[in-house]
């Protein structure tokens, strides 16, 4: 089954209007949900545990752990 085309939802931290891969027709899916469901569902799936030194899986650990690493510094070596 091929996932339906969604219309971009308002994300509420940034204001822009983006995709969200867990999404109900039209409508996101909630936090509980997918802290109580889907993630415990996609560990049990992957054979790893749903929680770890720091507690539970959650969609907000996750996507810090998603997030692409900040840029270096802007510091630049200096010529001589």
């Amino acid at each position: 089954m091929i996932r339906p085309a969604q219309p971009a939802m308002l994300d509420r931290k940034t204001a822009d209007h983006m995709d969200f891969l867990v999404a109900k027709p039209a409508r996101r899916a909630s936090e509980h949900y997918i802290n109580e469901t889907i993630i415990p569902m996609l560990c049990h799936k992957a054979e790893i545990p749903a929680s770890g030194v720091r507690g539970n899986i959650t969609s907000h650990i996750t996507s810090h752990r998603a997030a692409p690493p900040s840029p270096p510094s802007s510091t630049t070596p200096r010529s001589r």
